[in-house]
């Protein structure tokens, strides 16, 4: 915290910085000027104040870092989708164009595509559990940051 006092004016510029890690290389600063003869009440009011808008922004920021994450998770969660269905269909395809008869049904998968088809099922349950807690985390989150300051 530094004072900057001006004899010309009746207030005294206070610069609060407060570094805060709010993802790629920002830094948040807060700046406020106050009356000389404040008393030491009122100041710690409003550094009070000052801080909780601080930590109000902080929280923005991390809603916005989590949902980018959780877009993240989502795009796995379709590609794992669409992998998992395309190895479904060649296998299909493939067993239709062998002449074999019967019905097709996902057991006569060959062993390579069952393990290919549960790596990516493996990979789809794991992004949704943790696309469901950051979802929750957010919103969580978003609570808090719209919550009208006291």
């Amino acid at each position: 915290m530094s004072e900057l006092v001006n004899p010309k004016t009746e207030a005294v510029a206070l610069q609060v910085r407060y570094v805060a890690n709010i993802g790629e290389g920002r830094q948040l600063e807060m700046i406020t000027a106050i009356a000389q003869d404040v008393s030491a009440a009122d100041l710690d009011v409003l550094l009070d104040k000052v801080a909780r808008a601080q930590d109000r922004q902080v929280l923005y920021y991390e809603v916005q870092e989590k949902k980018r994450r959780l877009t993240g998770l989502l795009d796995i969660i379709r590609r794992a989708e669409r992998q998992t269905t395309t190895i479904i269909e060649v296998a299909r395809e493939r067993w239709a164009q062998s002449g074999r008869g019967g019905e097709w049904s996902d057991d006569k998968l060959s062993g390579q595509e069952k393990n290919e088809r549960m790596k990516f099922e493996r990979s789809m349950e794991d992004a949704r559990t943790n696309a469901r807690e950051l979802q929750s985390e957010i919103e969580e989150l978003e609570q808090r940051v719209m919550r009208p300051a006291a």
